[in-house]
């Protein structure tokens, strides 16, 4: 991901909120590139971009965040209760 400053209007959006981007405001640029091997001469590349927006990023960063410190938590409660032989029931 790499953080960039829109120069002039971009023609793209975000891939997130549909966000356009004017000039001066702040984007992440997601660049993906795979390779495919066909019979083992022929190679095809393969790329894509995503623009994202700065306020969708910081909510992307943010959920994961909290969802690490979730996990970390039930991790801690599943280990007390197998350390005092009780049952963890887990909410499905």
């Amino acid at each position: 991901m790499k953080r960039l400053v829109a120069s002039r209007k971009l023609q793209r959006n975000c891939l997130y909120c549909n966000k356009s981007f004017k000039k001066g405001d702040v984007y992440y640029k997601h660049r993906v590139v795979t390779d495919e091997t066909y019979f083992a001469s022929k190679i095809n590349l393969f790329t894509s971009e995503h623009l994202i927006c700065a306020r969708c990023e910081y909510k992307k960063k943010n959920t994961l965040k909290g969802k690490k410190s979730l996990k970390r938590i039930a991790l801690t409660q599943r280990n007390l209760f197998k350390k005092y032989g009780l049952i963890f029931q887990e909410n499905q």
